[in-house]
Order: structure tokens, then C-alpha cells, then sequence
């Protein structure tokens, strides 16, 4: 596909697979405070020398494209970080990103500015991951999750149970939090970047452990202990203090006849 034809992708003949990679996290934050993140789902380390990320700049189209520096990698579950040079250091260290760049650049973006990760073989264009509309500008930028101009002055994390990239515009912001795929943050929020996002969290009080986006019957280690997702009929007395209860609303049944119980559920949502 010509780039300027992005609509009417079409695949392309290869004997290596296109990898499952997203958008993981997207930073646009006061002045420079700037940031996009790439996930690797898949099971594989991709070498990211026939990838690209397409830039667009109040709704021109595609207009740039950003390479990536010889022998870029991406390890299986792994994250790879383009940072702002001017980034604040109070707020993160750049020596810790995979690249750092100057004006102009792929990380120079605001908040009606469209980003899509693409493989390009020759002239052929596969695209992975859509974020924003490349053909349209919002303003100041695009709800997400309910929140409005939410890619403006935020950080945005994408939720851990999305398994893969979206190319249709704007799909991946929703209406709510509910059925978008990002987390809206606050503003200079840079405290996930480099860590992909796991089903299973610790709050922000250190205690309880969260696990929101996990299905039943999925486990997740934190702090050495081994913590599962039940419905509620599944806790019991004996595995109370390795279940993550996110979501289960009705426990009062649970101690029904019993004299006493000793199990730590401190971690309890």
C-alpha cells in the first residue's frame, strides 16, 4: 500500500510472522514531558528493522516516518521506549530508555497528533497498532475512556488483557472505562514506563493487590506469593489468603458457621 493509502492495506508474502506489537503507553505531558511506549506480546524477540511508527500532525495524514536504529530488538514480553531528550529528570531518567531524541521526532507529538505502529517490506504496508485519527484533528485531542481530551495532558496506559493491535481510528479509546483499552492517568505520570503491564498490582496503599483485567482461574505473582483470580464461589477458607477478589462484591457467606478464621486477607480489594 502506498502510504498515503493506509485505508486499503494490503498483507504482504513473507516467511516471518508480522509480530503482535502495541502501543503500551503514551505520554503527553507538560512542555516536553513525552513519551510512547511498545509492547511485545508475543512469544518471540522481534527485530525491528522492517517496522515503523507513521506520524501524523493535526489531521495531514501520513506525513513522517520514524526508523528505528539498527539492531533495535524487542525481547518476548518485553517493552521498548522512545523518550523526549527534554524530558524532566525529576521525573524520569532517560539513560534508562531504549531511544532518545531530539526535535524533531516521533516523541515531539501533541495531543491531536495520530501515532501507527507499521511493517513496511519493500512497498508493501502492514499496519499493527492505530492510535488517534491520522485524517482528522480533534482540537486540543481525543477522549478516551470518558475522560475528555484525555491525549492532551495525560499519560495513557494500555490495559493489561489486550492481546493485540487496533487499526481501525479511535476503537481503542472507547466510550467509558469499561470497554476502552486505556487507563487514563494523570498528568507527568511516567511511574509505569518500561514495565509492561500485569494483570496483577499492588495499590497504591502497598497492601492490597488489584487484578481488575484478569479472568478467573489467573494467577500472578507479587512480592513472591502467588495470588489467583475466584469468582466467589470458588473462595474458600483455605485459599482466602492467595485469592485476589477484585471484582466479587458478596463475601459475608464465606465465614458462615465458622468459630474463627486466621488467614491474612489484608491484601483483600
Amino acid at each position: 500500500t502506498a502510504y498515503g493509502d493506509w485505508s486499503n492495506e494490503r498483507s504482504f508474502t513473507t516467511t516471518e510472522r508480522t509480530a503482535n506489537l502495541i502501543f503500551s503507553e503514551y505520554i503527553e505531558g507538560s512542555s516536553n514531558n513525552k513519551a510512547l511506549e511498545i509492547a511485545n506480546l508475543g512469544n518471540d524477540e522481534v527485530n525491528l528493522s522492517t517496522y515503523q511508527i507513521a506520524q501524523s500532525n493535526n489531521g495531514n495524514g501520513w506525513q513522517y516516518y520514524h526508523t528505528f536504529p539498527e539492531g533495535a530488538m524487542i525481547a518476548a514480553g518485553g517493552v521498548y521506549v522512545l523518550a523526549n531528550a527534554s524530558i524532566d529528570i525529576a521525573l524520569y531518567d532517560t539513560t534508562n530508555a531504549d531511544e532518545v531524541l531530539d526535535y524533531p521526532s516521533v516523541v515531539h507529538h501533541n495531543g491531536n497528533d495520530a501515532r501507527a505502529l507499521i511493517r513496511v517490506l519493500n512497498t508493501d504496508t502492514i499496519f499493527i497498532d492505530v492510535f488517534g485519527d491520522p485524517d482528522n484533528d480533534p482540537g486540543s485531542g481525543w477522549d478516551v475512556a470518558g475522560v475528555t481530551e484525555a491525549t492532551k495532558d495525560h499519560t495513557l496506559l494500555r490495559k493489561p488483557n489486550v492481546e493485540g493491535g487496533v487499526t481501525n481510528p479511535l476503537s481503542s479509546f472507547g466510550n467509558d472505562e469499561d470497554d476502552s483499552q486505556w487507563i487514563v492517568k494523570t498528568n507527568n505520570d511516567f511511574n509505569d514506563l518500561g514495565t509492561i503491564a500485569s494483570k496483577f498490582n499492588l495499590s497504591e496503599n502497598g497492601i492490597t493487590v488489584l487484578c481488575p483485567y484478569a479472568e478467573i482461574g489467573e494467577s500472578g505473582i507479587i512480592n513472591g506469593i502467588t495470588y489467583t483470580k475466584r469468582s466467589k464461589e470458588q473462595i474458600t477458607t483455605e485459599n482466602a489468603s492467595t485469592t485476589c477478589t477484585s471484582g466479587v462484591t458478596d463475601l459475608s457467606k464465606l465465614f458462615e458457621g465458622k468459630n474463627d478464621f486466621n488467614g491474612d486477607i489484608s491484601h483483600w480489594d
